[in-house]
C-alpha cells in the first residue's frame, strides 16, 4: 500500500516522460505517490518500457548517416540547414514511438553520428577549399591580379596547366636603350627606375586582365585570353601599350 497526496496545493506534481501524451492540462503532471505507484507496478510485472534491439538501433544510426551523407556533401548552409531539419525529424520519430507504442527509440546516439558526421564533411570541405585557394594562389598570384584570382577561386573548374590550344595575344615590352642608360647610372638609381618601371607595367597588364608571363630584364611579357577566356583580348593588349605609352611622361620625370 502506498500512502501520499493528490492535492495540487502540496505541489507534489512532476514532468514525466509521459506527460502531455494524452492532450489536455490534466495529463501534462504526474504526481509522486502516482509515479512512485506506477514504478512500482512495473517492477512487479516485470514489464520495463520496450527497447529496439541493438542490432537494430545500430541499423537505424548507420542508415541515418548513410542517408545524411549526400546532403552534408552540399553547400555549408544547406548542411546546417539539413542537420537541423534530421536532428528535428528523429526526435519528432522518438517522441512519437515513446508516446504512442511506448518503445524507447535511441537519440543520443543517432544524433551525435549526425553532428559528427556534418562536423566531419564541413572539416573536409574547409581543408580541401582552403588547399585549393592555397594552390591557385601559389600558381597564379603573382601573374594576374587579385580580380582573377578570385575568378579562378569561385570556378567550380580547376585551371587547365596544360594541354590546352587556345589563340592568345602576347605583349612584350621593354625599356629602350636601357642597357646604355644604365652604365652611365649609379647602380641604386638604375634598380629605383626599373623597379618603378616594371611596377607601373604590371600595374597596366593586370588592370586589363592581362598574366604577367615573365620578366626579361629590363622587359616584361604578357599574355592576354588566360587564364580567363577574353572574347576581346586583342583590343585589352592593344589598350595596355597605349596605356604605357601614356605612363612614360612619369617614368622620364625620375
Amino acid at each position: 500500500m502506498l500512502v501520499g497526496v493528490t492535492d495540487m496545493k502540496f505541489q507534489d506534481y512532476h514532468t514525466v516522460p509521459f506527460s502531455g501524451a494524452g492532450g489536455g492540462t490534466s495529463t501534462r503532471l504526474m504526481s509522486g505517490i502516482e509515479i512512485h505507484a506506477n514504478v512500482l507496478h512495473t517492477i512487479l510485472r516485470h514489464d520495463p518500457p520496450k527497447e529496439l534491439a541493438p542490432l537494430v538501433c545500430s541499423g537505424l544510426t548507420v542508415a541515418l548517416v548513410l542517408a545524411s551523407t549526400p546532403l552534408f556533401g552540399a553547400g555549408l548552409w544547406v548542411s546546417a540547414g539539413g542537420l537541423m531539419v534530421l536532428l528535428a525529424d528523429w526526435l519528432g520519430v522518438a517522441w512519437a514511438a515513446f508516446s504512442g507504442a511506448g518503445v524507447q527509440v535511441p537519440v543520443a546516439g543517432p544524433m551525435t553520428a549526425l553532428v559528427l558526421n556534418f562536423i566531419g564533411f564541413t572539416a573536409a570541405r574547409l581543408l580541401h577549399e582552403r588547399n585549393r585557394r592555397e594552390h591557385v594562389e601559389g600558381l597564379f598570384g603573382k601573374y594576374v591580379s587579385d580580380h582573377v584570382v578570385r575568378h579562378l577561386l569561385q570556378s567550380s573548374a580547376p585551371p587547365v596547366l596544360g594541354g590546352e590550344r587556345r589563340v592568345l595575344t602576347v605583349l612584350f615590352s621593354d625599356i629602350r636603350g636601357f642597357t646604355t642608360i644604365s652604365e652611365r647610372l649609379r647602380p641604386e638609381r638604375a634598380t629605383r627606375i626599373l623597379n618603378a618601371y616594371l611596377t607601373k607595367v604590371e600595374e597596366l597588364i593586370f588592370s586589363n586582365g592581362g598574366t604577367v608571363d615573365k620578366y626579361i630584364g629590363d622587359g616584361i611579357m604578357a599574355v592576354f585570353n588566360w587564364p580567363l577566356e577574353q572574347a576581346d583580348h586583342a583590343a585589352r593588349a592593344v589598350q595596355t601599350a597605349v596605356s604605357m605609352l601614356a605612363a612614360l611622361d612619369e617614368l622620364q620625370e625620375m
